[in-house]
């Protein structure tokens, strides 16, 4: 008899740790299909694919997932050992007594959308699933270039980082270190150096992303095209939120640099804040709803910046040697009464756009606009060959030019451009001005 109940525990014992395994693979099934699902409410993010194939021991899955709006997709194969002890590294985790529900082992593979199959780069995520279900990913993605057509070119150094989620709120949250990355396209180019991008993102009530973030990068780099003049940012920090509070969104962007050289300027720091307040929730959430390339519904924009009188506040500043330049911008709609009438909407609006500029901003700015001019007229059928250079006294032509048309005031060495909006009276410093001259 004794014997009888010591072998039925001996064999009750062997089937539930047999079945200890396969629960855990379950769970694991149970919280990879929520992070999947996570993703796919952001409607910018389409799965295109979605396999999973549990096992006793280890679970295999498989994903393709496309931004919208982009050229590739993102193929994931996944072997998922079940826990509490992971097969493969099992002493590791017997001796730091740390079980977990799965260790997730991933490829990830970039494809052309158009080209599925072709791999174009490949990186690796590891994944610790723990007990209470909340996950932590290690990124790791090889120094790679990728051609997307004959004219842009995407390269960039080792990617590292760690990617966090939490089901029960549904969150992501995490730090991408980036060695470098270039772009180049179409005789322009921009490069980022060293950087580090921190991030927190959940869905609002109506499923709107949420959330902040933080980049901070060591240098910025690059050329516009038609342009042999490089500019270089150094020591740059970009912040961003996005909140919702009741019916209402709010975003800000704000930044911050060390030092930078733009063509002939020199900017000794510079820093911006741009602030969006008052948005409808309700009509934000339809316009992020639609496809990428769609036309906007006229009613749900008005209805967007209306509904609670949304604001718009900016500023920025650089020190360059020349003397600080500021720009400061504001937008408002006290009166509008949520009507999504345009001319209704034009009749309440409030604001002012006001810039204060050394000579040298504005003398770089009037060759720009020099050299535009000269392309365009270069690229027409009855075009003269051009002197090539465009000379000093131009540029002095062009900034009296503004100064004479009221666009510009001058006080000594500085220029100043203030227009303001006040129930639909414009005004160009301080002097009435009528829209309908510009289609003289």
């Amino acid at each position: 008899m004794k014997r009888a109940l010591l072998a039925t525990l001996v064999v009750a014992f062997v089937v539930v740790l047999g079945a200890i395994p396969y629960w855990f693979g379950v769970e694991a099934e149970r919280i990879y299909q929520h992070q999947i699902s996570s993703l796919s409410s952001n409607n910018k993010i389409e799965i295109r694919e979605n396999r999973f194939e549990r096992g006793w021991l280890r679970s295999h899955a498989e994903s393709k997932v496309e931004v919208s709006g982009t050229p590739i997709v993102v193929f994931a194969e996944h072997t998922i050992e079940h826990g509490p002890i992971p097969v493969s590294d099992p002493l590791k985790y017997i001796a730091s007594l740390k079980p977990l529900q799965a260790l997730i082992k991933s490829r990830l593979a970039v494809q052309k959308a158009a080209q599925p199959g072709q791999d174009l780069a490949i990186g690796t995520l590891l994944t610790r699933v723990n007990i209470d279900g909340t996950t932590r990913s290690q990124i790791n993605v090889p120094a790679e270039s990728i051609q997307f057509d004959p004219a842009g070119t995407l390269t960039w150094e080792q990617v590292t980082g760690h990617i966090e989620f939490d089901p029960a709120e549904s969150s992501w949250r995490g730090s991408v270190n980036l060695t470098s990355a270039d772009w180049k396209e179409s005789g322009a180019a921009i490069g980022i150096g060293s950087s580090v991008f921190n991030f927190l993102t959940y869905p609002g009530s109506r499923g709107l992303v949420l959330g902040n973030s933080s980049l901070t990068a060591e240098t910025l780099e690059g050329y516009l095209p038609q342009s042999r003049e490089k500019f270089v940012a150094r020591n740059l920090t970009l912040d961003s939120t996005a909140s919702e509070q009741g019916n209402k969104v709010s975003y800000s962007l704000g930044g911050k640099m060390e030092d930078a050289d733009f063509v002939d300027l020199k900017i000794d720091s510079g820093d911006w804040t741009i602030m969006v307040e008052g948005l409808d929730l309700e009509s934000l959430t339809k316009l992020n709803d639609m496809e990428v390339g769609a036309a906007i519904p006229l009613n749900d924009l008005m209805t967007l910046v209306s509904k609670h009188q949304a604001r718009f506040e900016s500023s920025l500043q650089f020190l360059t040697h020349s003397g600080p330049f500021t720009a400061s911008a504001k937008m408002s709609l006290p009166n509008s009464n949520g009507s999504t009438n345009p001319l209704v909407l034009l009749s309440a609006l409030v604001g002012s756009l006001d810039l204060d500029m050394p000579d040298a901003v504005v003398e770089i700015i009037a060759r720009s606009v020099l050299h535009a001019d000269l392309s365009k007229a270069e690229t027409s059928p009855s075009a003269q060959p051009s002197q090539g250079k465009i000379g000093d006294a131009a540029v002095s032509d062009k900034i009296q030019s503004w100064v004479n048309s009221n666009i510009l005031t001058r006080q000594g060495s500085r220029y100043r451009f203030r227009a303001t909006i006040d129930k639909g009276a414009i005004q160009l410093n301080g002097k009435p001005f009528n829209l309908m001259s510009l289609l003289r």
